[in-house]
């Protein structure tokens, strides 16, 4: 019988996964929810799927070498940073992930840091807790139909978040050197480049993958180029910013507040904690995708995609298209 694994969903509860095993036994296809620790429990635990579903362990040629059956990996997610994609590639094992379905929560927790910010939400509730009633403190606030919102990346959730935050009034801007114009149009932004995307935004929100093009796009240079009192808000990942660069243009005044809900260290470490004490800092433990609806997308559009694989069918998604012509048999 075919078998699909999720190695390392000993994070959920038993049972998380029913609707999965359900939908599997159908088909004649056996699941499994494993608790695996490291490469070598893979190995011993889960050596004899086909398939595996994986949410955080590292997969690269060294362990798919001592998985000969192994012929589909299945991110448990959107970014595939856990996983060396060049490896599945050599190894010839077909590397998919789930890109959509936590579109409408990602914008719309993005949104919802960026309106904390230009509201100082978090700034004057931390103040009211001191003790302290002073409308006057903290960076001044300006009104939404006045400012110009730069997107940094452009893909679903970028989109959706510029669909959602242009009705406020703002101005959009997006940068992404993968996209058709009318991408952008369609979408109420006005395609820039990456300069001017900075000079001009009084606010920015990352919304692009994690990539050898992306790693530190945010720097000393391109912040050095942006408006006094910029925003900043991260929905993406951690290692899209230099956050030293970062952290000196908050102590500055350069960045009036920023909104972080992925870090280069989760938790946040020593080196982060002036994001962590500042007032104008609002911070989320990587929970942006998070919602009960997101969740049960994930969990169903994973088993679907090994379903696919299993019925011969090419799975949705597939990040390493050019393996096919190599697959393992």
């Amino acid at each position: 019988m075919p078998k699909v694994v999720l190695v390392d969903g000993g994070i959920y509860p038993p049972g998380s996964y029913a609707e999965v095993e359900a939908l599997c036994a159908k088909e004649g296809v056996a699941f499994e929810q494993l608790d695996c620790k490291d490469a070598d429990d893979v190995v011993a635990k889960a050596g004899d799927a086909e398939a595996m579903v994986d949410i955080f362990l590292r997969f690269d040629e060294a362990l798919m070498s001592r998985l000969p059956r192994l012929r589909l990996i299945v991110r448990h997610g959107i970014g595939v940073d856990v996983v060396n994609v060049a490896d599945c590639t050599k190894c010839g094992v077909i590397l998919c992930n789930v890109p959509d379905y936590g579109v409408e929560e990602v914008a719309v927790h993005a949104l919802s840091m960026l309106l904390a910010l230009e509201r100082k939400i978090y700034f004057y509730g931390s103040q009211v807790r001191a003790g302290i009633w002073d409308e006057t403190l903290g960076y001044e606030m300006r009104r939404l139909s006045e400012r110009t919102l730069g997107v940094i990346g452009f893909g679903r959730i970028g989109r959706k978040f510029a669909q959602i935050a242009a009705p406020l009034g703002y101005e959009i801007l997006a940068y992404d050197p993968y996209l058709p114009k009318e991408a952008f149009a369609s979408a109420s932004a006005t395609s820039v480049t990456m300069d001017e995307l900075m000079r001009r935004s009084n606010a920015i929100v990352l919304m692009a993958p994690n990539t050898p093009e992306t790693v530190g796009l945010i720097d000393a240079a391109s912040l050095a180029k942006a408006k006094d009192g910029l925003l900043v808000v991260n929905t993406a990942r951690g290692s899209l910013i230099v956050h030293d660069a970062l952290r000196q243009a908050l102590l500055s005044g350069k960045v009036a507040g920023i909104g972080m809900d992925v870090l280069p260290h989760e938790p946040p470490s020593a080196d982060e904690k002036v994001f962590v004490e500042h007032p104008n800092v609002v911070i989320t433990p990587h929970v942006a995708y998070r919602s009960f609806e997101s969740f049960a997308t994930l969990r169903r559009k994973c088993g679907e995609t090994a379903l696919a694989f299993f019925r011969g069918e090419l799975p949705p998604n597939i990040v390493n298209p050019e393996v096919l012509p190599r697959q393992r048999g």
